[in-house]
Formats: structure tokens, C-alpha cells, sequence
């Protein structure tokens, strides 16, 4: 991408004819700012001024040209470009910024225009989305949003009466799961059963619809049964495991060629860990049988290598082959016994949760339908699904925003990555060009992407943020996304400049 010479003075950074009245970029950061054609990643540390960039970038787009050749991209207005920031004071300090920069160049249409424009939080444009669109969404026109606090008020008193109603009905699990609070509050949780139960459930349902997941999902997927959500449960503890059966499942793979050849005390403790192969294979057992297997080999392993009749080169075999046993046994020993046991409580109990969840969000569902309420959370599941399900809405809004633009990209959540993507349209009529600044800005990338062909023309994204700086971690937000698009970006890269 040619770009023309670029010169700072005084404060000002010119280029052409243009002015910006802005505080002083290092070459990177102004290459960030004119970049044109392309979208953007900006990854630099705290302090960097990635979010100056950003204001500057959004003014440079918005200021007229008065000039006789017109720019690579034309300018565009205010109302075509889309900015998200994560909090209320992000979103009145950068208005602040463009509205202070605009007034001191004299652009006062541009001022007022600011006024209406699709700069807020991620939950304002979803709110704003809706609203506009509240008959393809199935949305009441008229809908209220709760706050935090009267959305999560609402969450425990529905717990409170579908709890009632399942003891009503003496639903076993229900029972078995309140007894499950109240050992936790004997292990020295505060506050009731109910409550702490009640607190599970609203830390499970957040996270599973910070993840996009709808009520129906999650349901079919507690309606297989405890068996399948135990699997899932475990993954965890087989990912840890996995690596050591293999380790072991190798070793004894060698140790059943070396049988013939043993005697004595060695052919019996070769044959005593040769008996548990089958069950020492990943995932060929259940977890527990699994575990009691490999606590057999650890103990087996453990009393001492038996000396055999063999040569110096098959003894020293056979003991790297015992060693290499016990080391992974050592590595899984915290697993053993009751921790196995444990595991598989854990697994029920999260099975019971997950029921309780399901229903306790249906009932939450309904509550909030007679009240036409939605949560913040509703915000952008509703957003999302109206964009996933209305093709000409998505169409629409991917032509009214010419350039998405996305501060403290860091604390972006899974449901949240989803929305921005079905807003970007990339560019598919040649080869994507995608620009990447790093670090302090130290360099932009153009790369070639790889995208399926949309009807709405292509539109610019601009991202900034530092993994070093995610702090919504409660509300899960999962840093691995903004490294993920760097990455990508990246690894896409067919030049330097």
C-alpha cells in the first residue's frame, strides 16, 4: 500500500493538505491512523495511546478533504462508523475527545452528529439495535432492560420457586442437590444453601450465554443424560491423564516383548501390570476403572524393580521401563482413591446443576416476558440471533457501518467475538489485505484472507488492545481472542511496510 510522505510539527501531524489537531504519533502509530483498505490490529502495552490512535483514526475518517486529488478511501460520516468500548466511561470520554477535536476545526455538522452516533458499549449498540428493529427480533417494542442488580434479584427469587416446586414434587435430584449446598456451607462457605445454590446457578448461566449458547442447546445437551455430561465434565482430568497412558501404555507395549525372557519375581510383576493394559488405554474405560488401574500399576511399580537373569542392556531396559511406569503414576498419584471417587460425585452434581439451570432459565425467561424486560445479557443474545436470523437486517447494517472500530478488544467474550464477525463484511472481490500493528506499533502486515463472498460491500475493522490489560475476566471475557486474530493476522502476512 503507497503511502504519501507524512510530517509532524508543532503538535500537528499533516499529511497533504489535511490537518489533525491532535497530540504527537510516532510513525507506527500514524501509519495505524492513514492506513487505508485494509482492517487493523493494534496490539500495544498500557500507555501506548492504542485508544488515541483509535479517536484519531475515527476523526481522520469523518474530517472533509479539501483537496484536488481525493484520498485512497473517501471519507465517510459519522453515521456509517460503528465504535464499541466496554464501559459507560470509555464511551462519554472518547465522545469527548472527537467532540472537543471537531468544535476546535470548526465542524460543527460533524459536532452535532456525534450526538447520535453509534458510539457506545457493546450493550448500548445491541439495546439500540433491537430497538430498531424490535418485530424481526420478536422483541416487545416497549422492552425495558434490567440492571445488574434487578436482573440477578430476579434470578434468586425464580431458583427460590422452582426449587419450591421441585420439592413439592419430591424431585430427588432437587433434594440431593440442596444437600450438596449444605455440605458446602460445613466446608466453610457463608451464607444458606439456597443462596449458595442460587449463586451457582447464576455464575452458570452467565457463563454459558457469555458463550452464545441458547436454553435450547443447553437442554438437548442435559436431556443425554448423566452418563454424557460426565464426559464432559471430565474432560479436564483426561487431559491431564492422556499423555501419562500413553507414556504407560508404551512402556508396557515393550515390557509384553521382554515377558518370554523373564523369571521368577520379574515374570510375576510383569505379568501383574501387563493385566491391567486394557484399562490403562485413554478413554477405553470409565474414569474410575481407569484410575483403580493405574493406582494397581503405581503400587505395583513402586515396591522395587525385581532383579531378573538377563544381560546389563535388558536390565537396564527393564529398569527405565519400570521408572518410566511410576513417574507418570507419580504424576496422576493425586488422583487416586477417594479423589476418584470424588471426581465421579462431581460429575452427578454437575449434572444436577446443569437440570436445575435449565429450568430455573426457562422460568427466568417467562418472568422476565410478563414483565417486557430483557437483561443486559438478553441484550446480546437477541442481537446476535437477530443478525444470525435475518439476513437482510445483517445485510443492512454491514452497508450502514463502512468501518467497525473496537477499543480494549482484550475483554471481547465468545458471544461478543460472534456479533462483531457477523458485522464485518471483509473485502472478497480481491484478496483481503489486513494490517496488524504490534507492540508499540511497530509494524503493519498485509495479509491475503481466505472468506466466503457476502452481498453487502466490504467494510474496515479496527481493533486495539493488550492481553496484559483484560480485566473483565467475571464477565468472561477471553484475551486468547484478541491473540487469536493477531495471530491470525499474522500468520496471513504477505509484506512489510
Amino acid at each position: 500500500m503507497e503511502r504519501g510522505p507524512v510530517r509532524q510539527s508543532n503538535g500537528f501531524v499533516r499529511a497533504g493538505s489535511e490537518i489533525f489537531v491532535s497530540a504527537q504519533f510516532t510513525p507506527f502509530q500514524q501509519q495505524a491512523i492513514e492506513a487505508d483498505g485494509c482492517d487493523i490490529c493494534v496490539a500495544a502495552g498500557a500507555g501506548s495511546g492504542k485508544t488515541g490512535v483509535l479517536v484519531e483514526r475515527f476523526l481522520r475518517l469523518v474530517t472533509p478533504v479539501h483537496r484536488d486529488d481525493p484520498p485512497p478511501e473517501p471519507r465517510v460520516g459519522i453515521e456509517e462508523i460503528l465504535v464499541i468500548t466496554f464501559t459507560e466511561k470509555a464511551t462519554k470520554e472518547m465522545k469527548s475527545r472527537i467532540v472537543a477535536a471537531l468544535t476546535r476545526q470548526g465542524l460543527e455538522a460533524e459536532r452535532r452528529a456525534v450526538e447520535t452516533a453509534y458510539i457506545s458499549t457493546i450493550h448500548g449498540f445491541c439495546s439500540r439495535l433491537l430497538q430498531e428493529n424490535p418485530f424481526e427480533a420478536g422483541v416487545d417494542p416497549q422492552f425495558t432492560v434490567l440492571n445488574g442488580p434487578r436482573a440477578r434479584r430476579l434470578l434468586h427469587q425464580t431458583v427460590d420457586l422452582v426449587v419450591a416446586e421441585a420439592y413439592e414434587s419430591q424431585d430427588a435430584d432437587a433434594m440431593e442437590l440442596i444437600a450438596t449446598a449444605q455440605s458446602w456451607r460445613q466446608r466453610g462457605e457463608s451464607g444458606d444453601p439456597l443462596a449458595l445454590l442460587a449463586n451457582a446457578v447464576d455464575a452458570t448461566l452467565a457463563a454459558l450465554r457469555a458463550q452464545g449458547r441458547t436454553r435450547q442447546e443447553v437442554e438437548a445437551h442435559w436431556r443425554r443424560g448423566l452418563d454424557a455430561n460426565a464426559a464432559h465434565a471430565l474432560e479436564p482430568v483426561w487431559a491431564i491423564l492422556t499423555p501419562l497412558l500413553d507414556d504407560i501404555s508404551a512402556a508396557l507395549a515393550s515390557l509384553a516383548l521382554m515377558r518370554a525372557s523373564l523369571l521368577g519375581a520379574a515374570r510375576l510383576a510383569c505379568d501383574a501390570l501387563l493385566e491391567h493394559a486394557d484399562a490403562l488405554r485413554p478413554r477405553q474405560k470409565p474414569l474410575l476403572e481407569t484410575l483403580e488401574a493405574l493406582e494397581a500399576t503405581h503400587k505395583t511399580v513402586s515396591r522395587g524393580r525385581p532383579r531378573a537373569n538377563l544381560g546389563a542392556t535388558e536390565e537396564i531396559t527393564l529398569a527405565q521401563l519400570f521408572q518410566r511406569i511410576k513417574n507418570a503414576g507419580e504424576a496422576a498419584k493425586t488422583l487416586f482413591g477417594a479423589q476418584a471417587n470424588r471426581e465421579g460425585q462431581a460429575a452427578q452434581t454437575a449434572h444436577r446443576l446443569l437440570g436445575l439451570t435449565v429450568a430455573v432459565w426457562r422460568a427466568y425467561e417467562q418472568a422476565k416476558r410478563q414483565r417486557g424486560a430483557l437483561d443486559t445479557d438478553d441484550l446480546q443474545t437477541e442481537a446476535l440471533r437477530l443478525l444470525e436470523e435475518s439476513p437482510n437486517v445483517r445485510a443492512r447494517y454491514r452497508r450502514r457501518f463502512r468501518h467497525l472500530m473496537v477499543d480494549e478488544f482484550q475483554d471481547t467474550n465468545p458471544l461478543q467475538m460472534r456479533l462483531i464477525e457477523l458485522l464485518h463484511t471483509p473485502a472478497n472481490t480481491r484478496p483481503e489485505q489486513t494490517a496488524s500493528v504490534v507492540g508499540d506499533a511497530r509494524h503493519t502486515e498485509k495479509t491475503n484472507g481466505n472468506r466466503s463472498a457476502h452481498s453487502a460491500p466490504a467494510n474496515r475493522l479496527f481493533v486495539v488492545g493488550d492481553v496484559q490489560q483484560s480485566i473483565y475476566g467475571f464477565r468472561h471475557a477471553e484475551p486468547a481472542l484478541f491473540q487469536a486474530l493477531e495471530r491470525r493476522f499474522r500468520e496471513e502476512k504477505v509484506g512489510l511496510h
